[in-house]
């Protein structure tokens, strides 16, 4: 998961725990900084899966990630060091390889943000509302628009090469 904003990269290591590099080019490639490890006390569990970043006004937010062997997810502070802020759970979602969260409103469901995670053959979307509620979490809708706040540009045309491909 890359934190564009502040120039983060985070590694998932699925039996070991989550690891933050400098995203950068020209910044050096060595490991800044263990977030955490499996088996630690915020019961981080292997398989260590999906992580993703809810974005918070002055580079402030979560990161958060999937503990496929617990069916839970970790929450961490974007900034500084990556505290540990808590543990959640969201019903029927097991087996869990990709999630994504956005602070931005989605229409009446989801009026403040979405969770959303993988599990086996579907997804599960929960009100970002609900697990910021729970866990004394912030809701900022406004302070980060994940649209880069400009439309997209239109596009004429497309070219694919090649035009078949066998997958296996």
């Amino acid at each position: 998961m890359a934190d564009d904003e502040l120039g983060y990269l985070y590694l998932a290591e699925e039996n070991h725990g989550i690891h933050k590099y400098f995203a950068e080019p020209d910044r050096p490639t060595t490991r800044l900084a263990t977030v955490d490890v499996v088996g630690s006390a915020t019961q981080l569990i292997a398989d260590v899966e999906g992580l993703t970043i809810y974005y918070r006004r002055n580079g402030a937010g979560y990161l958060i990630a999937s503990s496929q062997g617990n069916d839970r997810f970790v929450v961490y502070r974007r900034e500084g060091n990556n505290e540990y802020l808590g543990t959640f759970e969201v019903p029927e979602a097991n087996s869990t390889d990709g999630i994504d969260v956005i602070n931005m409103a989605l229409g009446p469901l989801y009026p403040l943000g979405m969770f959303v995670a993988h599990s086996g053959g579907g997804f599960r979307m929960v009100r970002w509302q609900d697990i910021a509620n729970a866990l004394g979490l912030a809701i900022d809708t406004q302070g980060y628009d994940v649209r880069g706040g400009s439309a997209c540009a239109g596009v004429a045309t497309v070219s694919v090469s090649p035009t078949e491909a066998q997958v296996e």
